[in-house]
């Protein structure tokens, strides 16, 4: 909805109630009159198309008029401001149950994410990706390392503040994401098409955990044809993986090198090293 029309709706809503932007009577003679001073109301009357027109009355300037027309224009900018508020959240809640961002990860966001020395530079990098985020620019991440280090936690932060700012961001591993796509083979209700184009076509595509899954002739090519389909169309890509890039050309090994290829034009490798803070937690 235009902001025009929901200027229009609130204001209804507001005479409804009897809240008016004019408060004003007809006196005897017929002439709209300002419900404060009693004065006719001065029309705004002017030639168009060589016809004189009368487009209404105008607000009043005497003090009470005056007085009023700013409370009510606050009132009006605050429902204003409080609805797309509302939309503002009803479009995040949107968005973040069409990323299948896991439940797990919906709270690891830039603050929660504990610095450390070997850590910093990955947190910074992120931070200032996700910062100066462009869709179209084909900016990429991939952020290697052990387990526990907190590389899902930072795709999830930038998956996050971007979402906060209405980015179509859709995370999950590569069997989750492949998982979808031969879904539709079964009876669903969504096409093999609309699946395809929801992953090439999102602003970001999170890949978490590359190089873990089970490698298929068909993951092999759909995955690919995923990642060319983004690679040619600037479209940007954030992966995290356990494995060097050499390895995910070996367990790719039919499409390996067109593969890492695209990876490593569209994606700033990130190395992050540590302890397992998963094991810390538990200890």
């Amino acid at each position: 909805m235009e902001q025009f029309q929901i200027k229009a709706m609130i204001e209804d809503e507001m005479e409804k109630i009897g809240l008016q932007s004019k408060p004003a009577f007809t006196n005897d003679a017929g002439e709209e009159c300002c419900e404060f001073c009693q004065k006719p109301l001065p029309r705004h009357v002017h030639e168009l198309f060589g016809k004189v027109r009368d487009f209404g009355s105008s607000h009043c300037k005497c003090p009470e008029a005056v007085k009023h027309k700013e409370k009510y224009d606050k009132e009006l900018q605050r429902r204003m401001d409080e609805y797309d508020a509302a939309e503002h959240r009803h479009q995040i809640r949107q968005l973040i149950k069409q990323s299948m961002i896991p439940a797990r990860w919906l709270e690891r966001d830039f603050e929660r994410f504990k610095v450390i020395d070997e850590n910093r530079k990955a947190y910074e990098f992120a931070l200032e990706y996700a910062n100066t985020f462009s869709p179209s620019n084909g900016r990429g991440i991939l952020l290697s390392g052990p387990v526990g280090v907190g590389k899902t936690h930072l795709a999830a932060a930038i998956s996050l503040k971007l979402l906060e700012q209405e980015f179509r961001i859709v995370f999950g591993t590569v069997t989750s994401l492949l998982g979808q796509i031969r879904h539709t083979f079964d009876d669903s209700k969504e096409r093999e098409a609309d699946v395809f184009n929801r992953l090439t076509q999102c602003d970001l595509l999170v890949i978490d955990d590359i190089g873990k899954e089970k490698v298929t002739e068909w993951t092999e090519q759909t995955l690919f044809e995923i990642i060319n389909s983004r690679y040619e169309n600037n479209r940007s890509l954030v992966l995290t993986s356990n494995v060097s890039i050499a390895d995910i050309r070996k367990r790719y090994q039919n499409v390996g090198d067109a593969l890492t290829s695209r990876l490593l034009e569209m994606c700033q490798g990130i190395k992050m090293d540590g302890s397992d803070w998963r094991k810390k937690a538990v200890v």
